[in-house]
């Protein structure tokens, strides 16, 4: 995550990706094949569920996406009352953009 969103540099820089897999010695080859196929059956899932962004956390069914919702995760996992009432379901509902 760091690569990522610390720093402001570029995450897909050739140069930076090359020190990250020889910090993180990763077991399996990430432009392999494998890993790839894994990555697509991921992805699929991922979008089947609703996932639309990164990072997105699944506590309990819940989606929690984005650097932001950090705190309301928290919560959550903290057992905020919130969450278990009508303001969680009806926080879900986005009222139409257009009404014709």
């Amino acid at each position: 995550m760091r690569h990522v969103w610390r720093g402001g540099a570029d995450a897909a820089d050739a140069v930076r990706l090359r020190a990250l897999a020889a910090a993180l010695a990763p077991r399996r080859d990430p432009a392999g094949d494998d890993v790839k196929a894994e990555l697509r059956t991921c992805t699929n899932d991922a979008v089947a569920r609703g996932v639309f962004g990164v990072p997105t956390f699944d506590l309990d069914g819940r989606l929690f996406w984005g650097i932001d919702a950090l705190p309301m995760l928290r919560a959550a996992l903290q057992g905020d009352a919130w969450f278990d009432g009508p303001q969680w379901d009806a926080a879900a509902v986005a009222p139409p953009g257009v009404t014709r």
